[in-house]
């Protein structure tokens, strides 16, 4: 049976997020989700640091392997649902629903959100993505400016020994030229 640190992995991978790069994160180190590191609990700071860091993810599930994985998980949009939406719905309530509508099933609730509320939640998917992305972009530009500097050290080092290798150059060039006159 999954634990929650196997579920911790499990979020990495659906993340597409490299682990070893992703625990310290959440502050960890990827020795603890290995070998028998891995079947001891996960501190409260690990929890709410990936709790913050993917908003998406149900708390529930994270801790217990409880519900949805993921918050919103059943989450339907468009026309094509309005015959499922409006057949359970009594009353005269289905002919107040216009445009598209969302049917969010959580522990058997039903809800209708109007299109307005629509854009909202694509809005906030979006926001979330998006500083997603800038996290990994901020995140890769980070290692491309360390690897930039270690070459640069290096390109120093090879112009150091390039122009030592001038000078025992030059000065077997005098030598010569001194054994010869």
């Amino acid at each position: 049976m999954p634990n929650i640190k196997d579920r911790v992995i499990e979020i990495a991978e659906d993340k597409g997020v490299i682990k070893e790069e992703f625990f310290p994160k959440i502050g960890m180190t990827a020795g603890s989700f290995r070998g028998k590191a891995k079947e001891t609990p996960l501190n409260s700071n690990a929890i709410e640091n990936l709790l913050a860091f993917f908003q998406d993810v149900n708390a529930e599930w994270l801790v217990t392997g409880k519900g949805e994985k993921y918050k919103n998980s059943n989450v339907i949009t468009g026309d094509n649902n309005v015959q499922t939406i409006t057949s359970g719905i009594h009353g005269n309530q289905a002919q107040h629903v216009k445009g598209n509508i969302v049917y969010v099933a959580d522990d058997k609730t039903r809800k209708i959100i109007k299109e307005d509320e629509i854009e909202i939640i694509r809005q906030n998917a979006v926001s979330v993505e998006a500083q997603r992305i800038i996290d990994d972009l901020t995140h890769k530009l980070s290692a491309a400016k360390r690897e930039i500097e270690l070459k640069d050290d290096l390109i120093m080092s090879l112009n150091k020994t390039i122009k030592s290798q001038d000078e025992i150059i030059a000065s077997k060039d005098k030598f010569i030229d001194h054994l010869s006159k």
